[in-house]
Parts: structure tokens; C-alpha cells; sequence
């Protein structure tokens, strides 16, 4: 009887072990899912559902520890499961507090959290609030687009931002700051809560294009007839204007402004058109960034954002 006992204990150490492993490692590869459906053009579609409880993210995390906590028993509660178990298994205890204050109609972190816990939980109500807004801010490529500007705008996740993206990103440092693991061992578990933000931002960039796209052709067709001199005037204000706030130059140069090391997909002729332009301003000694004229220079390319 004892040797089936210790078969038996030993048969149950061994599962658990190798269920935690399991879903270590298909959490690790979960965001190449969502990654390949990017590809397929799915990217807008992903990021409206990125910040609601029918999240992808949001589900796996639900069921990983639903899972979890039924087949480990006892152990789920010991200080010796990985790092990520540990950081997901935090994650879903503040995330029930922030639930229930909210239904409550109640701030969670002003009933009985103190100190570090309630830390937390305020920046993880910051987060999962601003993941709720950006669904809004994808309803059209116009909005998107405005929305965008306003990030460039701001420039920085800060606990001051008021969009979105940069208030969430934020809020997520903060979070992981707080109850992650010190040395990082719990990476597995915060790139799940990073790609929401990562794929909304995206989205919202690539919508942007998409906006900006269409003003650039409505602009080619209103200058076609026109004089080199009308017609330059026209291009630099649109630069100047509409486009400027996701540009930089670098010298002679012009580049895509990044925030969140993301940029709006501008195509590699509209860039070298705008940095010949800008050289040829320079060459010809114009005070303006651009020349007024383009009576011999580039012509203006077709397409100025990638399309997926």
C-alpha cells in the first residue's frame, strides 16, 4: 500500500510539473497566433477585441489559471511555482478586486488595499480602463488618425498622457514594477498584457495611413493641372500640415517619427521624394523646407503608406 501511495504522489508531483511546464510554453508561443493573423491583414480586427473580456489575451490568461489552480491544488498557493505562475496568478487575484469594486461602483483600491497591492491595483484599473477607450479610437480611419496625432502630440507613455495607448503602456510599467518579478523571470506573462497595446497601436497607425493615403491622392488629382509654383505650394502644405506631426528630419533626410518604437507605414519612395525635395531646397539656397518649385525635380509617388 505504501509503494502504491508513493507511486501515487509521485504520478501527481510529476503531472503538475509538466502541466505548468506545458502552459509556460504555450503562453511563450501564443502571441505568434496573433501574429501570423496580422499578416493576413486582421491586425484592425485583433486590436478592436484587444482591450474587451473577449479578448484573446484576456481568455488564455482566464483559462491558464482556471486550469492551473485546479489541477496543482495545494501547490498553487506555494511560493515555489514559476516566476510567470506567480505573476499571473497576482494578475488575476487584483483583476477580481478591480472587477468588483467596479460593479460595486467603488474605487478597489480605497476598500481594504494598502501599500503595494494598492499600488497596483490602481495601475492596473488605469490599464484595463484605457484598453476599454481604444476600440473607440478605431471606429474610423479619420478618428484613428486624429487619434494618432494626439499621441505624437503628448510624445511619451507618462502617468500624465491622456491617450490611450500611452496612459495603458504606462500603466503596465508601473504594474509590472510592482508585482513583477525583479529579475524578469516572469517575461512570459507581461508580453501577454504588452501585445494589446502593441496590436491597438498598430492598427491604429496603419488606419492612419490609410486617412492620410486618401488625402494624398485627393491632393494629386487637385494639383495635376497645375503650375510647377501652386502645385509645390500645395505639397509642402500638406507636408507641413496634415503629415508633419509623424515626421522628422535627420539632416537632408526625413524619416517617421516613432512612438512605441512604432511608426505609420510611410512607403520608401514618399520618403525619398520628401528628402530630395529637401535636398534640392538646400542646393538651391530656398529658406522654405521645401522648394516652391518642382518644375524639373521628383514627381510625387502614388503611394505614400504600405498597405498590408
Amino acid at each position: 500500500a505504501t509503494g502504491v501511495s508513493d507511486s501515487v504522489r509521485k504520478f501527481e508531483v510529476n503531472y503538475r510539473k509538466e502541466t505548468l511546464r506545458q502552459w509556460g510554453e504555450f503562453l511563450a508561443d501564443f502571441p505568434q497566433a496573433e501574429k501570423s493573423a496580422v499578416q493576413r491583414g486582421m491586425n484592425r480586427e485583433i486590436a478592436l477585441n484587444a482591450g474587451g473580456a473577449e479578448s484573446p489575451y484576456n481568455r488564455v490568461i482566464e483559462t491558464a489559471h482556471a486550469n492551473l489552480s485546479a489541477v496543482l491544488g495545494d501547490s498553487w498557493n506555494s511560493r515555489d511555482l514559476e516566476p510567470w505562475a506567480t505573476t499571473l496568478k497576482k494578475f488575476v487575484a487584483l483583476r477580481g478586486k478591480v472587477v468588483q469594486a467596479q460593479k460595486s461602483g467603488k474605487q478597489a483600491s480605497q476598500e481594504s488595499s494598502q501599500g503595494k497591492e494598492a499600488d497596483a491595483i490602481k495601475y492596473l484599473s488605469m490599464y484595463l480602463g484605457a484598453l476599454g477607450q481604444i476600440r473607440a479610437e478605431l471606429s474610423t480611419s479619420e478618428k484613428s488618425f486624429s487619434s494618432a496625432k494626439k499621441a505624437f502630440e503628448e510624445g511619451e507613455a507618462s502617468g500624465n498622457a491622456t491617450h490611450p495607448v500611452l496612459k495603458a503602456s504606462w500603466a503596465l510599467g508601473m504594474l509590472r514594477d510592482t508585482i513583477g518579478s525583479l529579475q524578469g523571470e516572469d517575461r512570459i506573462f507581461w508580453i501577454l498584457l504588452a501585445r494589446p497595446i502593441a496590436v491597438s497601436w498598430k492598427a491604429t497607425l496603419e488606419e492612419s495611413g490609410k486617412y492620410l493615403q486618401q488625402q494624398w491622392e485627393g491632393l494629386l488629382l487637385e494639383v495635376r493641372d497645375l503650375d510647377p509654383g501652386p502645385k509645390g505650394g500645395k505639397i509642402i502644405a500638406f507636408v507641413n500640415g496634415s503629415a508633419a506631426v509623424f515626421l522628422s528630419r535627420q539632416g537632408s533626410y526625413w524619416v517617421p517619427r516613432r512612438i512605441l518604437d512604432q511608426a505609420v507605414p510611410f512607403t520608401d519612395p514618399f520618403l525619398r521624394y520628401l528628402s530630395l525635395l529637401r535636398r534640392d531646397a538646400i542646393n538651391s539656397g530656398t529658406s522654405t523646407s521645401l522648394p516652391s518649385s518642382l518644375s524639373s525635380g521628383p514627381q510625387p509617388p502614388a503611394f505614400i503608406v504600405r498597405t498590408s
